[in-house]
């Protein structure tokens, strides 16, 4: 009889503080599900040629390359209206964990620190990282020959720096900021620093604008990197969908058809 009562007033206490027998289990949205009831799937994008760019001979407004088109075929998988945000490698990432967009579909590179924030996704396409120098410059034979006191280099606070410090520890560095993609280069044209890495695009799109004033080092790549998308950790499944979206697209041969037009490289082995 006992046991009996002071089971009903442990039943009676948790009434009255609103506790249930179970826990409240708290209700979230899944994010894929959320992005389709709204009806627009939000990307992050950063300019970069030849993925992302605005190409003036046509619609000066409008963004094209590689991972527009990936954006736009996504969009079109989710049946939902795809809108494009812009914004820079300072700020890109922590647009989206204050929830601005749905992805970053800029082409990142992998590194740690990204991958302690959020989910980084199985690459879409990869690239070559190369230097760019002054035209005519001959005091460089070989890469050895960057990595010493006195050579300068040029990058954006993001995974190119990462990697120019990784690849070329003993040389100076300058962090540069800014909206246009070709700033770090631009700093090699001016004299300020001796050179500066990029990807295989970028720096062929560098030298046809500049070929009076800079040049690709003469070496094979430094590193060939994988560029990914990114997205919150707490969003399993739409990180998991996208890794089916990349892997179906790849299996059924529509990143290389990609690949061929835009003139960019979707197998590491390529």
């Amino acid at each position: 009889m006992l046991k009996k009562s002071m089971l009903g007033l442990v039943a009676a206490a948790a009434a009255v503080l609103g506790l249930g027998t179970a826990p409240a289990m708290s209700q979230t949205t899944d994010l894929v599900t959320e992005i389709q009831n709204r009806g627009t799937l939000k990307v992050l994008i950063t300019n970069n040629i030849p993925w992302i760019y605005k190409d003036p001979s046509k619609d000066k407004d409008k963004w094209v390359g590689f991972n527009v088109e990936l954006a736009e075929k996504l969009a079109e998988e989710m049946k939902v209206k795809l809108e494009l945000i812009e914004a820079d490698w300072a700020t890109v990432i922590p647009s989206l964990l204050a929830k601005k967009a749905d992805v970053i579909l800029a082409p990142m590179s992998l590194t740690t620190k990204r991958g302690l924030v959020m989910h980084m996704i199985d690459p879409a396409s990869y690239g070559g990282n190369y230097l760019i120098v002054r035209k005519g410059e001959s005091r460089f034979k070989t890469y050895a020959d960057f990595n010493k006191e006195g050579v300068k280099f040029s990058a954006f606070p993001n995974a190119m720096e990462t990697m120019t410090r990784s690849y070329f520890p003993k040389a100076g560095l300058m962090i540069v900021k800014g909206d246009n993609p070709h700033t770090p280069r631009l700093e090699v044209v001016a004299g300020r620093v001796d050179a500066s890495m990029t990807d295989a695009g970028s720096a062929k799109k560098f030298v046809q604008e500049n070929g009076d004033k800079a040049e690709i080092f003469k070496a094979p790549s430094v590193v060939t990197t994988g560029y990914h998308m990114g997205v919150r950790k707490e969003d399993l499944h739409w990180a998991q969908a996208l890794n089916t979206f990349i892997q179906d697209y790849r299996n059924r041969g529509v990143l290389k058809e990609m690949g061929e037009r835009w003139g960019i490289q979707t197998s590491q082995n390529e």
